[in-house]
Parts: C-alpha cells; structure tokens; sequence
C-alpha cells in the first residue's frame, strides 16, 4: 500500500477483508497467499474509519472450503473524511458486498453503510459510495445454487438486480417514511400502491403495516435500507461485466453521489475487459456552489 502511494503520489487506506489461504482444494488460478479488501486514495488528507458490518450473509471462515476457496475473514467497508481548504468536507465509501448470496443478503450488508451514512449527513452532507455491490442474482445466475441463494431468485423475475436496487432501496427515500416499504412488499410496486390506496381510502394517510413481514427483510433492515438523499451516476441496467461470451451481463459496479454535488462528467473503460473482468466508471464531480 505504501508503495502504491509513493507511485502514485497519493495518500491512502486500505482496510484488509481476507486472507486468502492456500490450500490443495483451490484451482490453480485461485491459489491463496494474499490479502484482498477496500482502499480509498486521494490527493487531500483523509481521515479513515472502518465499517464494521452487522449484517453477514456469507461466513467465509466456516463455509470457504465448500467453494474451494478457503479464507479467513468476513467483509468491510472503508469510510474516509476528506479534507481540504476551501472545499467542505466529504465523506467517501468503498463497499464491496458479497457475491456468494442473493439480494436479501446484498440489501441487509448495504442497510449497515446507509445507516452510518444517516448518522452523517447533517455534519457532512457531501458524500459518496464506490464500490462493487455484486448486484447479479438475474438471468442464467438465478439458476445457479451459488449466486442466487434466496427467494428473490424467483421473486424478481423479470428485472435486472441492479434495477431492483435502484426501484426498491435507492427508489425509496427517508422522506417517503421510517420503514422501506417497497421491500416490505416483496419489490412488488403494485402490492405497495395497493397498501398504499388503502391506507388513504381508511386513515386518510400512510401507516406502517402491523402484520408480520414475509418479504425476508428483518425491521432494522427495512429501517435502515432507505436512501437519505443518494443519485445513482449511472443508467440501472448498463453493463460492467460481460461473462460466457456475451450471454450472461450485469451492472455490479456502482458510482453514488448526494446531491450536493455537480456530475461534470463520466466516463466508462476497460470495455472489452482485458485489464480485469470488471469495466471501470469514472466521475468528475464538484460539490455545488452554495450561496
């Protein structure tokens, strides 16, 4: 990492998630020895914290063998306070969520980054979350026993993961209420406008349902899965991985900004995937001139 830096001629974190082990029951090309996590560099000085999940759909250290890829550890997220004369502070995530789960899983590990967020956004309203949120339980995925490990496999037939998310978490915001009732209601937009003409036809105004949720989602999770004032920089169903020669495409990799910034401009590369398997998003954002 020190390293890194002095090439680059940046400051950074990094905050390790796994120790990759080496071990006769991984294919070659996975073989064990490193470390991988989440790092944040940039040219202003930085405060760094970790989030420490509460939510693990995944348990590395018990369950690695069975996907031949023993490791120990659990996932992290890095937070950095950005510092800079004349600029106001900034608050930046580096998520990467688990893979090996399906949305239920995906959405509750999420829940725990927005609601520090919350905890955040009135002493420090610029923020932004990078990161890959593995957002691909759909298409031939939804058939696999590995990537698609909930009732959403079947639940959300018909729309792309990564536009579920931007229809049920980022679509429902803290003013709409204190409980996400979208995922309350399975991600069914219709369900909820149902509950929703109901509730105005008796009380005149929406109510928290009292029956017992079935959707998956525990009351913390619906609680704190709500989006305090996040846009997406990006279309929902555009592509940044491409696997079995084009059949199977997923938006996994995601750039979030409040509202208190500008989108100057963006770009997206590595496009025929021959530096990493993932293509990478940029963007040129300015907080917004206030006053």
């Amino acid at each position: 990492m020190k390293k890194m830096c002095k090439e680059l001629r940046l400051r950074g974190g990094f905050v390790a998630e796994f120790f990759e082990l080496e071990s006769p029951i991984r294919q070659v090309r996975d073989q064990g020895g490193g470390v991988h996590g989440n790092a944040i560099f940039s040219k202003f000085d930085m405060d760094f914290r970790v989030v420490d999940h509460k939510h693990h759909p995944f348990d590395w250290e018990k369950d690695g063998d069975a996907l031949r890829e023993p490791r120990i550890g659990r996932r992290y997220s890095l937070a950095a306070q950005v510092k800079h004369d004349g600029l106001p502070p900034m608050l930046c995530y580096c998520v990467h969520l688990e893979v090996f789960c399906g949305i239920m899983g995906r959405v509750s590990a999420f829940s725990d980054i927005l609601k520090d967020s919350r905890e955040n956004w009135t002493t420090t309203p610029h923020q932004m979350i990078f990161g890959d949120l593995n957002t691909m339980a759909h298409s031939i995925a939804r058939l696999s026993p590995k990537y698609a490990r909930d009732r959403y496999r079947f639940l959300s037939l018909g729309t792309q993961e990564s536009q579920w998310w931007s229809d049920n978490v980022f679509g429902w915001r803290d003013t709409d209420g204190p409980l996400n009732l979208k995922l309350y209601f399975y991600g069914y937009d219709w369900l909820y406008q149902f509950y929703k003409w109901s509730c105005q036809l008796v009380y005149g105004k929406i109510i928290n349902p009292i029956w017992p949720c079935f959707s998956g989602f525990p009351q913390e999770v619906l609680r704190d899965a709500r989006n305090p004032g996040f846009t997406d920089c990006w279309p929902s169903n555009m592509t940044t991985l491409t696997n079995y020669s084009g059949f199977f495409k997923a938006r996994l990799d995601w750039t979030l900004t409040s509202s208190s910034f500008d989108v100057l401009e963006k770009e997206i590369g590595n496009t025929d995937y021959a530096a990493s398997d993932h293509a990478y998003l940029m963007v040129h954002i300015r907080p917004k001139q206030t006053g």
